[in-house]
């Protein structure tokens, strides 16, 4: 029984919804009806109107209002940018050849030097006592040779007497030398002409080869260093152009490739790329950044569009090209071929020919055979 009374309830509710759906799309329905009247007047007053002012309502619409240009060849180049680092012509860091404690130094930052200027100088005191001990003995060994060898000219005395005297002056010779060439190891001296731009150096700290003590730079002349990824080297070469940007000094000079190595570091899989500069610039400091532009593309008689205006499909890209049949102008889609793109402009490699006229302004709200008006 109460099994049949909640089936029963159910089936009221369920009559109930479905009358309330009924009478709501009944009046939405009614509603829309009213605003379709409502349009249908306001066109109809319109069209009245535009017959008075003695204008033809279907004539209104003359298509889709677009801006053209016409396709022409012009020069179109392909950049690549690049950071590199400022640098001399001569960059050299400065190590000792000796080692001992600085009892000198003789340079400050920023002195200009030449090649072979004492730049500093280490404790040779046991050295050069060593050398004055030789060269007494060395001197008295020159004297007893002199001695021996005139008398054995004059036959007097053996000739193993002459031999010894001979070998010991040699000797002695011979270890003066190395005691020189010892000492000469202990002056440190520039290897080139040009600034000294570090000097880490101080009076008794000690130095050795294995630690430089000055970088010397020669800006008589200066270039760029930059590493250019191994992609690009069939595309870049000596004598390729060049722009050059300092960002720290708001500057930018033109200029050619003077190198192109031909070893790509395996580490990095690059090559280096030198630019020298002109040598009137001023502010140019070693290591300072330079972005390059390199030219790896030219074409001197290239068809280019803006990038903006290529659009795509399931087809590929395509343009629109405006076609002029007299009384009245379409637009129709044009599939290409894009080459490089660079600073928002795209080469085209096929699908245009000069005096092509593409849709510049409007070409997104067209279709294939709609109608347009210049």
């Amino acid at each position: 029984m109460i099994t049949n009374y909640k089936r029963i309830v159910l089936a009221l509710l369920t009559v109930t919804m479905l009358a309330a759906c009924h009478s709501d799309k009944n009046k939405k329905l009614i509603e829309l009806k009213k605003q379709q009247q409502t349009l249908s007047e306001q066109i109809a007053q319109l069209e009245k109107e535009i017959a008075t002012d003695g204008l033809d309502s279907s004539k209104i619409d003359d298509g889709i209002l677009v801006k053209t240009e016409v396709i022409a060849s012009q020069y179109f180049t392909h950049s690549i940018e690049v950071q590199g680092a400022l640098d001399g012509e001569e960059n050299v860091k400065v190590y000792p050849e000796g080692q001992g404690v600085v009892t000198q130094v003789l340079v400050k930052m920023g002195s200009s030097v030449r090649k072979g200027q004492v730049i500093a100088q280490l404790d040779d005191k046991a050295l050069r006592k060593s050398m004055k001990q030789t060269e007494t003995q060395y001197k008295l060994a020159c004297d007893l040779y002199e001695r021996q060898k005139n008398l054995w000219e004059k036959k007097i005395g053996s000739e193993v007497q002459y031999l010894q005297a001979k070998t010991q002056k040699e000797a002695l010779e011979s270890g003066l030398a190395a005691v020189r060439e010892q000492l000469d190891y202990l002056t440190i001296k520039s290897p080139i002409n040009g600034t000294v731009e570090d000097l880490p150096l101080k009076v008794g700290m000690s130095a050795s080869p294995a630690m430089p003590v000055a970088t010397v730079i020669n800006f008589s002349s200066n270039k760029i260093v930059a590493d250019v990824a191994e992609a690009y080297n069939k595309s870049i070469s000596a004598g390729d152009s060049v722009a050059i940007w300092f960002p720290d000094l708001k500057l930018e000079v033109k200029s050619t490739i003077s190198n192109a190595s031909k070893y790509i570091n395996p580490v990095n899989r690059s090559f280096k790329v030198e630019v020298r500069l002109p040598s009137k610039l001023k502010n140019l400091k070693a290591n300072m950044i330079a972005v390059l532009k390199i030219i790896d593309y030219k074409n001197k008689s290239a068809l280019v569009v803006p990038v903006n205006l290529v659009q795509n499909d399931s087809k590929g890209s395509y343009l629109y090209l405006l076609s002029d049949g007299g009384k009245e102008k379409t637009a129709h889609k044009r599939y290409i071929t894009q080459g490089m793109t660079y600073n928002g402009m795209v080469e085209v490699v096929s699908g245009l020919t000069v005096g092509d006229k593409i849709v510049t302004v409007g070409q997104l709200g067209l279709s294939e055979g709609a109608k347009v008006k210049e």
